[in-house]
């Protein structure tokens, strides 16, 4: 392993129910982010609202995963699977966020690959561009 490269394995595992509380940490920490992009603002108790994922641990259409890095929580994905009018099928990343220790190491990278190997199919790709990366 070279300088500035992080030893995987990188794990990817769907998100179970008592592991809610670990996705609602990382998806504050992901709004935190996100917040200066989409200008959203706290609630009166202090945290940000997140409904998309509370609604993708109770929907069978969508898939909450938990990224781990040598067995360490390093972020997590949305994945929802959504129909056309014509009733085909395909994939969506909702959100993708991986914390700041683990970027600019192809981590988000594999982590797509992964996800696609796991739905194969057709998938949707949405890049937001106002984004600095």
């Amino acid at each position: 392993m070279s300088e500035g490269e992080v030893e995987m394995p990188l794990k990817v595992t769907i998100a179970n129910r008592d592991e809610g509380d670990i996705l609602r940490r990382l998806g504050q920490l992901y709004l935190h982010e996100m917040c200066r992009y989409t200008h959203q603002e706290l609630q009166n108790d202090g945290l940000f609202e997140f409904q998309r994922l509370d609604d993708a641990l109770a929907d069978e259409s969508k898939f909450p995963y938990i990224v781990r890095l040598r067995e360490r929580v390093a972020g997590f994905a949305l994945v929802r699977m959504r129909e056309t009018a014509d009733d085909k099928s395909y994939y969506e990343i909702c959100d993708l966020f991986v914390i700041e220790t683990y970027r600019r190491f192809g981590v988000g990278e594999e982590i797509v690959r992964m996800l696609f190997e796991r739905h194969p199919g057709l998938w949707r790709i949405i890049i937001r561009t106002n984004q600095e990366s």
